[in-house]
């Protein structure tokens, strides 16, 4: 895959998380507003929970979530 396809298939996924995340804020409102119901809406699905992966600032970790969306589930 070229660089090019790869940059054009990030912007696609920033433009769906985007539309939905802006279909959420409609129907729901901002304060229920969360990057997993963003994703799902979007169509990806959460592969797995990292615990206590990233550090804060604060000198707590946090989760990390990892989502994907597979070549055959693109719509």
């Amino acid at each position: 895959m070229s660089m090019n396809q790869k940059e054009e298939l990030r912007t696609q996924n920033m433009i769906r998380f985007i539309e939905a995340a802006r279909e959420l804020i409609d129907q729901e409102g901002l304060e229920s507003l969360s990057i997993r119901k963003i994703a799902e809406k979007a169509g990806f699905h959460l592969d797995g929970i990292l615990r206590q992966e990233d550090p804060h600032h604060n000198g707590d970790f946090l989760d990390v979530n990892t989502y994907s969306l597979l070549r055959s589930e693109w719509s």
